[in-house]
């Protein structure tokens, strides 16, 4: 990258912004006393929160140590207000991302040193932030997590949930000479795999309380997997008299209506079965690698100059098994075997009924083999200067950072294609039973059964598949001799997103003698950023597919959800899935044949898949846009003592400009087409905290703010969708557009936040805090019919009421249906409410030393929302639990130290749309999850640590309409175990 051309010969780090440097030493200056171990972690912690002049938390790098943690994200969830998501979108988990104070990752700002970093996210969601993906980086290379939930008006603005701040070290803080190297293995039960890790860290001061250089260097393997069943769909039961097909079947003669009246469902009551489902096994198999080196100079006692270099790079190799049953349709015969029961209420006040088990005959089933790679990389570059005389302190600083995410997906299918024949006796041969297990996974049930008179080889690949140089194709489909069809498809992917930004900062910081106010404080910032980004589909073009056969056939996981399930719901080793190296072989025999030199991937060389006019399918997905910030601010800083208490804090107003300029591509009729667009916009955030001594031990602090969240910069462009749809016997056509999202702005907020801090003992802390956000400026879609036409060329549009609430825009040229969507920000506000209570304390004061050994951490969050979405309803905010608490019990003495963890947060509220989890909406079932972290110091130089994550072997839950029943995930990671070695030289 160029960010590494740039850091040959350059020394130093940067650090954060001076006022928050100038904490960071207070707080390591407060006490003499030098602890150890997990309480002398947890002092520095609450060192740093006694002393900061925001609402936060921190976790030291000893704490992050000593944690049970696979990530910065989980070690994020002892601070209050935190939680993690580990929910499988389209195969993100172990993402490492969190949500903050009632809101999701995008709404959290994520820097390094105090500057804004380019994040390695795949997200272009244009309705959310840049989401954070701590999942990316080893832990142990950052020296410090500070997490800031009151805003400073010269903080870099962008998050209104709150900003995790990674810290990067300072050499000259540091001890002399110090080298610490650590070597480990980690074991996942699931898929019976070990790997190793290492962990090499070092200072030296090469001019004593001068110069220094240090190095944090992290290399982790990894090796996970994900086992889960999926229900994309809930499907109505009917029943078509004359065939008996897509639907409602009894083989005895039972009508539909006949078995409505025997389980008590009225003849306008809707049921429905669980349709369309995946059952997977998902593996993840790679290695993370970071490095962060930092030098500092004090060239004079005046002036310091510092910088740090950060790069990490996250590679997965991706293989899984998808078995992809469709139990749905006018093909398939449904045949109830379980009591339905009560789902939920529709919008007319009927029951809708849920029927979890039935046997089926003629099915369209899939045997996808998925593989292909995900890598993150990211690299960031931090110069600082910083100069302090009497009564004026100056700092500057640049930070570059770059950050690439790209995620290849392979995706072989053999499908098996159900009959379109009439007669539920002509079928393609296959039958079997599915039961959702109706939120029991040990309930679960899916058999498939072959008629031998018909097939007996399913899936048959044993045909012959011609080649095609067709690239609007990504599947072919052969009749065998008895009529039956089998299918394959070669459906790859690729997301792609690179992200740089460049920042100057300039701070100019005055001390004053004037009653209360201490100093003054003003400065600017520019910011530059970019993001490319597409996401494009392969085609089955130019591979060689006459080679494909049954023998590329292997037999599929033999240990599915860690043989959690019932004997004979899966039948283990009995399923075929293509293998993927064989199959590619076979494709890529003699190189992709490409005559008419279509696009290619640059990762793999597959042709991309086209429309029919000869442009990129997704063409409208690939998009560059550059963002410009312009900050300025100036705020005061005030100390003094009023009505007997001592109060000090600051007070600031911070100006920004955003300008973006975006380019790419609109589709019209399959045909794209280059276009740009510009926009800006302006905010002002307010920023004040106080903070009052009531004794020396009690503090009581007020924050109130104005905050902002920009969109994700690569859902800004100017990309439009135009598809012309021709008419039905003799019945007009039909138009649907999608604009592009320009006009949207930034969130905003409104912030109030109040902390009462008890710190009765040293280590010890009692902590209340609450705190409101009015949120404006969400994100959604609409439907829209502008009387003019909007530009779009089809004249002038008419608005017609139909009845029944269902409105019509119609061209008025020609009488077509027009459907027309826009993003927009909604007038809405959003209020939400939270209340945190932490708890920290030790029993070193008693006189038993067993008993002062122990100690505890705990804390519990909630919260409350009101409000109304776009439509009118009242606001859900996606992937926020009401509820939360973490308890860790500790105990330690000068060999030994042991701490047991437990987290647990509350159902949340996910948003349906991907083809993966399904179209509806769905809910996260509660969960808590056990680890613990046990070290021994063999001897003064040499510790032992052992981990274990997830003892109680917990699953991961979906559902849908508020109904644990109607299940719509499951899913199983199993345990993990890590034990290393560390040695300090």
């Amino acid at each position: 990258m160029v960010i590494s051309a740039l850091g040959v010969g350059v020394a130093g780090a940067a650090s954060a912004q001076s006022g928050q440097s100038s904490q960071d030493s207070q707080a390591s200056t407060v006490d003499e006393v030098v602890v150890i171990g997990i309480r002398g972690a947890l002092d520095d912690a609450i060192r740093t929160k006694r002393n900061r002049d925001t609402i936060g938390e921190g976790i030291s790098s000893d704490d992050i140590g000593s944690l049970p943690a696979l990530d910065i994200a989980e070690a994020l969830q002892v601070v209050p207000g935190v939680q993690v998501n580990r929910e499988n979108n389209d195969g993100a988990f172990r993402y490492g991302e969190i949500s903050l104070r009632g809101l999701p990752g995008a709404f959290t700002n994520t820097t390094a040193n105090g500057q804004s970093f380019a994040s390695p996210s795949g997200s272009v969601t244009p309705a959310e932030g840049v989401p954070n993906a701590f999942g990316a980086f080893p832990s142990s290379v950052f020296d410090g997590v500070w997490v800031n939930k009151s805003a400073r008006a010269d903080l870099v603005e962008g998050g209104i949930a709150g900003t995790v701040d990674q810290r990067l070290a300072e050499a000259l803080s540091k001890p002399d000479g110090q080298l610490t190297v650590r070597v480990g293995a980690q074991y996942e039960e699931l898929p019976d795999a070990y790997v190793g890790n290492f962990f090499a860290a070092g200072t030296k001061h090469l001019i004593e309380d001068r110069l220094a250089v240090t190095f944090r260097l992290a290399h982790e393997g990894e090796h996970f997997r994900r086992d889960g069943i999926n229900f994309t769909n809930y499907t109505p039961l009917n029943t078509d008299g004359t065939r008996n097909r897509g639907g409602f079947y009894d083989p005895s003669g039972q009508t539909l209506a006949q078995w409505r009246t025997a389980n008590g469902i009225a003849a306008d009551e809707t049921v429905l079965y669980p349709s369309n489902f995946r059952q997977y096994s998902e593996t993840r198999e790679g290695s993370r690698t970071a490095f962060v080196g930092g030098v500092e100079y004090q060239a004079t006692p005046e002036l310091k100059l510092a910088a740090n270099y950060l790069y990490s790079y996250r590679e997965l190799d991706l293989s899984a098994e998808w078995l992809l049953p469709s139990p749905a349709g006018i093909t398939t015969s449904i045949t109830p075997t379980s009591t339905p029961f009560a789902g939920f209420t529709d919008n007319n006040g009927r029951t809708v009924w849920i029927v979890p088990g039935y046997d089926y005959l003629d099915i369209t089933y899939a045997q996808s083999s998925r593989g292909g790679f995900n890598t993150q990389e990211s690299e960031g570059l931090f110069l600082s200067a910083e100069y302090e005389s009497d009564l004026w302190k100056i700092d500057g600083s640049i930070a570059a950072s770059e950050a690439e995410f790209i995620r290849l997906s392979t995706n072989y299918q053999a499908q098996y294609l159900a009959r379109a024949s009439n007669g539920h006796l002509n079928n393609n041969g296959t039958s079997g039973s599915i039961n959702s297990g109706a939120g029991d996974i040990s309930r679960y049930l899916f058999t498939l059964n072959l008629n031998p008179a018909v097939t007996t080889t399913g899936a048959n690949m044993d045909l012959v598949f011609p080649r095609t140089d067709n690239p609007t194709l990504n599947q072919i489909t052969v009749t065998d001799a008895n009529g039956n069809q089998s299918r394959f498809t070669s459906a790859g992917n690729e997301v792609f997103r690179d992200r740089s930004d460049y920042a100057v900062n300039l701070n100019f910081e005055r001390e004053l003698d004037f009653g209360f106010l201490r100093s003054v404080k003003f400065g600017a910032r520019q910011n530059w950023q970019n993001v490319e980004s597409w996401i494009l589909n392969h085609s089955i073009a130019g591979m060689d597919t006459t080679g494909i056969s049954n023998a590329l056939f292997r037999p599929g996981t033999t240990d599915f959800f860690g043989r959690r399930t019932p004997a004979g719901a899966f039948l283990s080793g009995e399923w075929q899935f293509l293998d993927i190296a064989e199959t590619e072989a076979v494709l890529r025999r003699g190189g992709i044949s490409n005559p008419n030199n279509y696009p290619v991937s640059p990762f793999n060389g597959a042709i991309y898949q086209q429309t029919a006019t000869g442009s990129l399918v997704g063409a409208d997905r690939v998009a560059s846009t550059d963002t410009t910030i312009t900050a300025l601010y100036a705020m005061t800083n005030f100390e003094g003592n009023l009505f007997g208490f001592d109060i000090s804090g600051n007070s600031g107003v911070r100006y920004v400009r955003t300008e973006l300029e975006g380019e790419g591509f609109s589709l019209i009729n399959g045909v794209a087409t280059p276009t740009s667009a510009s926009k800006s916009y302006e905010n002002i955030l307010p920023a004040v905290n106080v903070s009052i001594e009531l004794t020396p031990d009690l503090y009581l602090r007020f924050a109130y703010s104005e905050g902002m969240n920009r969109p994700n910069p690569a859902g800004f462009t100017p990309s439009a969708s135009i598809v012309e749809s021709p008419g039905v016997g003799g019945a007009p056509g039909q138009v649907n557009v999608g604009l592009p999202s320009l006009n949207v702005e930034a969130y905003t907020s409104e912030n109030f936040d109040v902390s009462l801090e008890w710190y009765n003992r040293r280590g010890s802390l009692f902590s209340i805090a609450a705190f409101t956000k009015a949120v404006e400026g969400f994100i959604a879609q609409r439907v829209v019919c502008p009387q003019d036409g909007g530009g779009l060329g089809f004249g002038t549009l008419t608005l017609t009421d139909v009845g029944g609430g269902v409105s019509e825009c119609t061209i008025d040229a020609d009488g077509r249906d027009i459907l027309i969507r826009e993003t927009y920000n909604f007038d809405s506000t959003i209020d939400i409410e939270g209340l945190e209570i932490a708890v920290q304390q030790n029993l070193s004061f008693l006189d038993n030393p067993f008993l002062a050994g122990f100690g505890v951490q705990a804390s519990a969050s909630f919260l409350g929302f009101s409000g109304e979405d776009s439509a009118g309803n009242p606001a859900r905010v996606q992937q926020i639990s009401d509820q939360s608490y973490n308890v860790a019990a500790y105990w330690e003495n000068d060999k030994f130290s042991a701490r047991l963890a437990y987290n647990w947060r509350s159902d949340y509220f996910l948003q349906g749309g991907l083809t993966i989890t399904g179209a509806e909406a769905r809910q996260v079932a509660p969960r808590g999850q056990l680890d613990f972290i046990a070290r021994y110091n063999v001897t003064d130089d040499i510790i032992i640590t052992g981990r274990a994550f997830n003892i109680l072997d917990v699953i991961y839950e979906e559902y849908q309409s508020g109904n644990e029943q109607m299940v719509r995930q499951t899913a199983y990671d199993g345990r993990t175990f890590a034990v290393d070695l560390t040695y300090k030289f």
